[in-house]
């Protein structure tokens, strides 16, 4: 038989004895890009209008290389503010964790 065709029939009996465990076949550098994929598709749908955001990136401008706090709905991020993009900032934090952040998930910023 042709490799291509013992492959195949390999991998489709490997789906479905994973379906017959429920197991999910997806490495996870997959999982990874699925993750990105919907990270980036919520970016859309952000909190804030395009105006807004266009204003909330001045109003950050102003605060480059500033100590902040920026609440978002999971946890405030403390640190310097190092950059503003078109829709994310960086905020490095004591330890010098890069923390990116993107504008439709800040909900309050307070220069420290």
């Amino acid at each position: 038989m042709n490799n291509d065709i013992l492959r195949q029939m390999f991998l489709n009996n490997l789906q479905l004895l994973s379906q017959a465990v429920n197991v999910n076949l997806i490495t996870p550098a997959e999982q990874v890009a699925q993750n990105v994929e919907e990270v980036v598709g919520n970016l859309g749908s952000s909190l804030f209008p395009s105006k807004n955001r266009q204003t909330l990136r001045a109003f950050l401008t102003n605060l480059l290389n500033e100590q902040v706090t920026i609440s978002t709905p999971l946890e405030p991020i403390t640190g310097t503010l190092i950059a503003v993009q078109r829709d994310y900032v960086v905020v490095v934090e004591s330890d010098g964790s890069l923390v990116l952040i993107p504008l439709s998930q800040i909900q309050t910023v307070t220069e420290m």
